[in-house]
């Protein structure tokens, strides 16, 4: 059990919404790179999907109360990694495709885990433009079955999430907390099985919380002027 988990459950019943320090931390150590946003408390965090930090990631929101909701949108911005390869989508259905996304969260958001207690789905409508963020009912709901959701679309009214090529990117996933908004980076790959995690191939080496940037692929910190 990480060290933090028991701290961090007896802070949730004063703030369920604030990430403490401990959880920040623990993530950090595990990978994600955090930035704190000079004279605030607040933080921008980036972890990757299936990586060390967002298994500590869906720790926590796992152990949150039921009615506490993150604020949760989808965005296109895929990494300078992929921009010109065959893995990013084209440019012109960008924006066409982050609207399927947050479509996608918009009407998975009032459902339950218990409206998937069978093999059947619920039926989605088309893609629509909504309003984000997102109340999304509960922050595990929306690290599971949403992220299946966009990686597995509906067949009907989501013609560009269904036309990507296996492999593709199709967007990042960020959850807003009243301290901290966390992206989930590169979050989806399109069919590709939910849980199927890689492994981390860095070492996030003695990092501390300051202000400015700490690299996760190095544990260097980049002091930002």
């Amino acid at each position: 059990m990480s060290k933090w988990k028991g701290a961090a459950k007896a802070e949730k019943v004063e703030n369920p919404k604030v990430l403490s320090d401990a959880v920040i931390q623990e993530l950090l150590h595990a990978g994600a790179v955090v930035r704190k946003m000079e004279g605030e408390q607040q933080f921008h965090i980036r972890i990757e999907f299936g990586d060390a930090a967002f298994r500590v990631y869906e720790s926590w929101v796992s152990a949150l109360p039921e009615e506490v909701d993150p604020h949760v949108l989808a965005i296109v911005a895929p990494a300078p990694s992929i921009v010109g390869t065959v893995l990013e989508p084209p440019l012109a259905l960008q924006a066409i495709l982050q609207r399927e996304c947050n479509a996608l969260i918009h009407y998975y958001a009032p459902l339950r885990l218990a409206d998937f207690a069978t093999e059947a789905v619920p039926e989605i409508p088309p893609a629509a433009a909504v309003r984000v963020p997102i109340d999304v009912h509960h922050a595990s709901f929306a690290l599971s079955k949403i992220f299946e959701a966009i990686r597995a679309p509906p067949a009907v009214g989501y013609p560009t999430l269904t036309g990507l090529s296996a492999g593709s990117y199709i967007c990042d996933v960020v959850q807003m907390w009243s301290n901290v908004d966390l992206t989930v980076d590169g979050t989806i790959i399109a069919h590709v099985t939910l849980h199927q995690s890689k492994t981390a191939e860095w070492s996030p080496g003695e990092v501390s919380l300051r202000k400015g940037y700490c690299s996760r692929r190095s544990g260097e910190q980049e002091q930002r002027n």
